[in-house]
């Protein structure tokens, strides 16, 4: 039994290839025009687009794959560059606080080799001084003896030789103190205090340093209160750094052409200053040292600093010095208050 042929139905060939059946109506008499079209190339083309949709999802999936990978890598090398940025800045972190550890080694390394050498400066000092002693005691105990037999044999018309002698070994006496307190900046050795007048004390120091003062030219200003100014120390050891300050101010002023005042107060304190070259800042906390000396031409023996510190902390004092290149020193002692309570009980 036939069936009947359909529009858009499948029928085969002779050899049996499928076929598409199409039909349209011709003219108006009822005439429909049949064709037949092999499946074939529809069938064909329908399997190239087929593949070509799989080759362009696979393609789009493996791009796809691709950048997500890349990204991936990208994701990692910053996190391992962000890994390594985090090692870098610990590692110089950790440097740097090695170094800042190094550093302060070297300095304390530094500091106690300074520190030795100051030591040994201060023992060589020691020997220095009681070498001192020992070589110019005895001359000066001469000297004493000889100006004491010269003023007995003055006749009593002879007035102008006699205050002379006098004044000459009272200077020696004063000489023999200051050799024998020598020995004391490297020994220390129980000290003799008293409730002094820092007047007095600055009187007889510029008495003292006054033929210094003459030979350069430099008339001291002494600025001092009509009150006394008492203080707790020795006499003669706060002499002896009064003369010690001065003799420094009129060689620094005498490089200058400048001036030295001294002055007292408020309360025990005494500043000498100058108007000299003054000191650099880098070198002012050598000033303190043993035989350092600012001095041209080999002068001085970079001793008297040294020492007026030693003695005017023995005293529970202190000395500062202030200085500024071009326009001169100041060097200010000060000592503790005399307590009047305790005095007037002692």
């Amino acid at each position: 039994q036939a069936e009947p042929l359909l529009a858009g139905g499948a029928i085969a060939d002779g050899n049996g290839a499928p076929m598409r059946l199409r039909q349209s109506a011709i003219g108006p008499d009822g005439w429909v025009l049949l064709a037949a079209a092999p499946l074939a190339p529809v069938r064909a083309s329908a399997r190239l687009w087929a593949i070509a949709a799989a080759l362009v999802a696979a393609l789009l999936t493996g791009m796809l794959k691709i950048w997500h990978q890349r990204h991936e890598l990208v994701q990692l090398r910053l996190r391992q560059s962000a890994m390594l940025e985090a090692l870098v800045a610990e590692r110089t972190t950790d440097l740097a606080r090695e170094v800042e550890a190094r550093k302060r080694t070297e300095n304390d390394l530094r500091a106690a080799q300074e520190g030795l050498i100051q030591s040994e400066k201060m023992a060589a000092l020691g020997r220095m001084s009681t070498a001192i002693v020992h070589e110019i005691s005895q001359p000066l105990a001469a000297m004493e003896a000889t100006l004491a037999a010269a003023g007995l044999t003055l006749t009593e018309h002879d007035t102008r030789t006699g205050p002379r002698i006098e004044t000459a070994r009272s200077l020696v006496r004063r000489m023999q103190r200051t050799v024998r307190n020598l020995k004391s900046f490297a020994r220390r050795a129980p000290l003799t205090m008293e409730v002094i007048d820092l007047r007095r004390v600055v009187s007889g120091a510029v008495e003292i340093a006054a033929p210094r003062a003459r030979a350069l030219g430099i008339v001291p200003e002494i600025v001092t209160p009509d009150a006394p100014v008492p203080a707790r120390a020795g006499p003669v050891r706060m002499e002896q750094v009064c003369v010690n300050l001065l003799l420094n101010a009129f060689d620094a002023a005498a490089e200058a052409g400048g001036k030295v005042q001294v002055r007292l107060g408020p309360g025990p304190v005494l500043t000498v200053a100058d108007t000299g070259p003054g000191i650099p800042e880098d070198r002012l906390a050598q000033v303190w040292e043993p035989f350092f000396s600012t001095k041209t031409g080999g002068e001085g023996l970079g001793l008297g600093l040294s020492i007026s510190r030693a003695i005017v902390e023995e005293f529970g004092g202190r000395v500062d010095i202030r200085s500024t290149p071009g326009h001169g020193t100041e060097v200010i002692v000060t000592l503790p208050p005399v307590d009047e309570g305790r005095e007037a009980a002692e």
